[in-house]
């Protein structure tokens, strides 16, 4: 049987709901899962596993309130039935990837600032700028405060950045 156009049936709902956590979440479900076994290979297998047994899933049982929390959930769950052991960092171990956690923070907000400019920050923008703050706090250390500083003041002056006045040219 056709589906109208327009209507949506429940594998196309399932595909388009899936394919918008992959756009929305894929970065962060790998940061997390990484974050466990410090190994990237084996997270973004692991959240592949997940995504495909969400479109075996979902088209039957629903497409959950969280889907992102569902797929986070089925991909740990694989990592433990592999027997890749979770490794948590401790603090002592912060301030050796300081310098790459910073550089990931400023990267993902320069992208966001380039594309967004001065829309609201809601968005991979505004995380950069709470992870920056929080990273600040947890370290106490001047490069990650002076960073954290960096980003909330670039942010608060996004809605300046798109204004144009006589004395400045117009953005093109």
């Amino acid at each position: 049987m056709d589906v109208p156009w327009g209507v949506m049936d429940a594998t196309t709902d399932v595909a388009a709901r899936s394919a918008e956590a992959a756009r929305t979440s894929y970065g962060r479900l790998v940061a997390l899962l990484a974050t466990d076994t410090r190994d990237l290979a084996t997270a973004e297998d692991v959240l592949a596993d997940a995504f495909e047994r969400a479109l075996r899933t979902w088209p039957t049982s629903g497409v959950p309130d969280n889907p992102e929390g569902w797929l986070l959930t089925v991909a740990r769950n694989r990592l433990r039935d592999t027997g890749i052991p979770f490794v948590v960092p401790t603090r002592a171990d912060l301030p050796g990837r300081r310098e790459a956690v910073l550089e990931a923070i400023y990267g993902a907000y320069a992208i966001e600032w380039q594309v967004s400019g001065a829309q609201e920050r809601t968005s991979l923008a505004d995380e950069a700028r709470y992870l920056a703050v929080l990273l600040a706090s947890l370290l106490d250390d001047a490069e990650a405060c002076g960073l954290a500083s960096l980003i909330s003041f670039a942010a608060s002056r996004a809605a300046a950045r798109e204004v144009d006045t006589p004395s400045t040219p117009p953005r093109r």
